[in-house]
């Protein structure tokens, strides 16, 4: 592989979003989450699902702050604002810039309460267009906090996010994105937020051409995508791409609002008897092969049409990045290494390994290969990120030039440790590291003598 500080390519576009912010509901759990969200350094936040993260708080969704349908949706008494404001604080206050999904969390429970179209779509739309004035105008002794995106409800493909059909839901967003539109001209609208996006182009296709049919506001196109393969989920942005400017958006910002590596069925990961096997710390959904997996599909995603990608979620359990007992896991570690190198924020040329023809057959059957990026700092300190997806022992090497000018510190994730420090040799300007039998992440950070 080869580095090159001298050769800039300009700033990264800082694609490390998260879903859901600290834990407000447990004011342990809320100190020891911060500290993490410190050390992955996200860019960006998405607020989808929160109460479900924050037990008994009333945040986010649209029934959380406008609890009485039948209510008198132009009266401030009859919103309540306060616990959203402070987990909205909280989120700003780390850096996050915020993505605010206008909708209702995910239902489990056997009867779905709220997952429903509303039953007035315009007042539904006035509902929306007060909470965005609260946020960014000062309404009912509100903040002008300049929110920027505004995300239409969230999988209406689901049924235990939307009992109706897509066309309702395309009216619900034509009747909201046009009031909002119209109010907030300043703000960005989004849609569709559809389910396995990319598995089913077909129905993006539908809610776009509606937009377009209907000369509807259309700001951020996005979709939610669950996977295994770095390919796929990286072509996935071209795709929509071309799709986008098809229907004459080209200006939309492209936004993935949920991924995850999940290499098993939705049935198997709630099932008591395969569930346990999700928290594998090797094949697992936070494991290291998820890590790998994650680190690789951020590093691809600098190289596409998309302008965030949310990473579903900051939380506990096989979507989090903490396990059960609020422990890191392979998952954090990952984050943590993709976080620390954006602090290195101007991206430098960095060309991967030129793979021998025995290795690239032997990788075939496998779900990625190498990436490496790497970005320096306005001292002139630089960091490198590498990440393998594959579980074969290679020594490898980094070309880098004037690295005798540099102080090195090469930290790994692997199978064995978490961001701990590696064995490397230098001569010259080659770094050499040997990569062990399985995945693995490292972060190389060069401090300038």
């Amino acid at each position: 592989m080869k580095v090159d500080f001298t050769k800039e390519l300009g700033d990264f576009k800082h694609l490390n979003c998260i879903n859901l912010g600290p834990v407000l509901s447990n004011v342990y759990t809320y100190e020891l989450t911060k500290a993490y969200y410190k050390k992955i350094n996200a860019a960006a936040v998405r607020l989808h699902d929160v109460p479900l993260f924050n037990p008994g708080m009333r945040l986010v969704d649209i029934h959380q702050i406008f609890s009485n349908f039948d209510a008198d949706e132009n009266d401030e008494r009859n919103y309540y604002f306060e616990q959203t404001d402070d987990y909205l604080k909280e989120c700003i206050d780390l850096g996050m810039e915020i993505c605010y999904r206008l909708g209702e969390s995910i239902e489990h429970s056997p009867k779905k309460y709220f997952a429903h179209p509303p039953k007035d779509f315009a007042k539904w739309a006035r509902i929306c267009s007060h909470i965005v004035a609260h946020y960014n105008d000062g309404w009912a002794n509100g903040f002008h906090w300049n929110i920027k995106y505004w995300i239409v409800w969230c999988e209406p493909n689901e049924w235990k996010l939307w009992s109706g059909t897509a066309e309702e839901y395309f009216e619900l967003y034509k009747v909201t994105a046009t009031l909002l539109k119209k109010e907030h001209p300043e703000i960005k609208i989004g849609g569709p937020a559809w389910g396995g996006g990319a598995n089913a182009p077909d129905k993006m296709e539908a809610f776009i051409r509606y937009c377009s049919e209907n000369k509807l506001p259309l700001d951020v196109f996005t979709w939610n995508q669950y996977h295994t393969l770095v390919p796929f989920m990286l072509n996935s942005a071209q795709l929509f791409k071309d799709m986008a400017v098809k229907y004459g958006y080209p200006d939309a910002e492209l936004q993935i609002g949920e991924w995850h590596y999940v290499n098993r069925s939705w049935r198997a990961i709630k099932t008591p008897e395969t569930g346990p096997d999700v928290m594998d710390p090797i094949y697992g959904m936070l494991g290291i092969e998820s890590a790998a997996y994650t680190t690789s599909v951020m590093m691809g995603f600098e190289d596409t049409p998309l302008s965030k990608a949310f990473f579903y979620t900051g939380n506990t359990g096989c979507f989090g990045m903490l396990d059960k007992d609020r422990n890191p896991t392979k998952l954090y570690y990952a984050l943590e290494a993709y976080g620390t190198l954006m602090r290195y924020p101007r991206r430098v040329f960095a060309e991967p390994d030129q793979l021998s023809p025995q290795l690239q057959h032997d990788l075939a059957s496998q779900k990625g290969d190498c990436m490496i990026l790497a970005g320096k700092n306005n001292a002139g300190d630089g960091a490198i990120l590498v990440s393998y997806m594959f579980s074969i022992d290679i020594e490898f090497q980094i070309e880098i030039p004037g690295l005798d000018n540099y102080d090195v510190q090469v930290r790994v994730v692997d199978s064995a440790k978490n961001m701990d420090n590696a064995v490397y040799s230098k001569r010259g300007n080659i770094l050499t590291i040997r990569k062990p039998s399985y995945c693995a992440i490292y972060l190389i950070e060069l401090t300038v003598k």
